[in-house]
């Protein structure tokens, strides 16, 4: 069974009236150059080059693979881009510099080789870089795409970590995390959004490549055109647990879904873009303004529109490269019991 990986186990206390704070999420929309870090991390400097600390940015968001591309024949063909999260790593090098220029936390994806040399397994992983420097916290995708499994192995269980200075827990997810097992779990298992209610997550980071087709596609398949709409839709009706809270101390705790998309093609795979900021829970002033997150003319609205709609605060386009900056309440969470961040 999946297993749900906490530093320390929450206690009793933190079922309890939590303040909440405005924390300002920054998600960048890439389109990497495949097989180029360096060039990647260019673009990435190019959209993140007007930000500086008086922008007051709390966490900055990237996609899945922001830096190496997705589609990788083998594992041979994706070694050479693979590192560890560590001081010296391409990828770790890049967060560590842009968290200390903005004073933030920066997540983002990577292929991630464990220990072991050239036989190491390779993972597709996420990493969160704190203001310091340090690693503060790691998750392993663990449902895998078919596209994934040319070559990495999957993560074992979910990941919840308390982000220290900012007193919050985030749930880190990549891309088909969002998704039931497989495709053959049942629709309403919802692991990853049930994973990220048990931990008390405030946050779930969400770095993604979505895209318009599989590997096990037949050639002759013609995907439709990418729906903003759809896919918006879908995701918000894949975190219905996390919408149909219960219980006098979730009354008014609402949870934000920030989600960093890639854009661009590789071959014949289009990537949908989409990056977004959604509030789950509760409707507070000011909501008339958001949007509903789920499309009248969508496929899942029987299903998602079994619990309250969440609302979408803001998205970018399924084309092209940007920023999206929004500020939200994120519950504290000041117990000591909770997960932590790595010391």
């Amino acid at each position: 069974m999946p297993r749900l990986r906490v530093v320390r186990l929450i206690s009793p206390r933190a079922i309890r009236l939590r303040l909440t704070l405005p924390r300002a999420q920054c998600c960048v929309q890439l389109s990497p150059v495949h097989g180029d870090v360096a060039a990647s991390q260019a673009r990435a400097d190019a959209l993140l080059a007007r930000l500086d600390t008086t922008t007051g940015v709390h966490i900055v968001l990237l996609p899945e693979l922001a830096f190496t591309g997705y589609t990788f024949r083998d594992a041979a063909h994706v070694r050479p881009l693979a590192e560890r999260p560590v001081r010296g790593g391409p990828t770790f090098d890049w967060c560590a510099a842009l968290a200390a220029r903005l004073n933030s936390y920066v997540a983002c994806g990577y292929v991630e080789a464990a220990s072991g040399g050239d036989g190491a397994l390779l993972y597709n992983s996420q990493m969160v870089v704190s203001p310091a420097g340090e690693l503060a916290a790691h998750h392993r995708k663990h449902h895998l795409y078919a596209t994934d499994k040319t070559w990495a192995t999957a993560g074992d269980g979910w990941t919840v970590v308390r982000l220290a200075s900012l007193r919050v827990l985030v749930s880190l997810g990549i891309c088909m995390d969002i998704n039931q097992w497989e495709f053959e779990a049942p629709w309403d298992a919802y692991e990853w959004a049930n994973a990220a209610r048990e931990g008390r997550a405030g946050l779930l980071l969400f770095s993604s490549a979505w895209c318009d087709r599989s590997p096990d596609d037949p050639p002759e398949y013609v995907p439709p055109p990418v729906s903003a709409p759809q896919t918006l839709s879908y995701w918000a009706a894949r975190l219905q647990p996390l919408l149909r809270r219960g219980g006098a101390s979730d009354a008014h705790r609402r949870v934000h879904f920030v989600c960093a998309d890639r854009v661009g093609k590789e071959g014949t795979t289009n990537f949908c873009g989409c990056s977004c900021v959604m509030a789950l829970g509760p409707r507070v002033d000011g909501d008339d303004d958001a949007k509903d997150a789920l499309a009248s003319d969508d496929d899942f609205d029987d299903q998602a529109r079994a619990a309250t709609a969440p609302s979408l605060l803001g998205a970018l386009d399924t084309t092209r490269e940007g920023l999206l900056l929004r500020d939200v309440d994120v519950p504290t969470d000041d117990d000591d019991d909770a997960p932590a961040e790595p010391e």
